[in-house]
């Protein structure tokens, strides 16, 4: 569910329509942002993405730099959480497969 949607509030909305340069505006939405869960939700969607990502490189036989560019670009995003204040909160809850998951898994049944 959207911020918008969650709270009835549309400053996050108007912000992101203005494509604005001043970086305290971009704070304040980033607060916005953080207070109603959303980066969180999304680092945890991040997470099991990834987790997605790695079974189905296993699934079509493996490839080690591939999974090494993937764990590498997960410690970035985990970086930047880290850096702006967020902290990687708990276990991924579970999230529907993508469709594309989901072929590789019947393909390979």
């Amino acid at each position: 569910m959207r911020l918008s949607e969650k709270t009835g509030d549309t400053k996050l909305l108007s912000i992101l329509k203005q494509k604005t340069e001043d970086v305290e505006v971009k704070r304040f939405a980033q607060t916005l942002m953080r207070d109603s869960g959303s980066l969180e939700y999304t680092r945890r969607r991040c997470t099991a993405l990834k987790a997605e990502v790695l079974a189905a490189i296993e699934v079509l036989g493996g490839h080690e730099k591939l999974k090494m560019l993937i764990e590498k670009l997960d410690q970035q995003i985990d970086g930047v959480a880290t850096d702006e204040g967020e902290v990687r909160g708990g276990e991924p809850q579970s999230a529907p497969k993508s469709p594309a998951f989901n072929r590789i898994d019947s393909a390979s049944n």
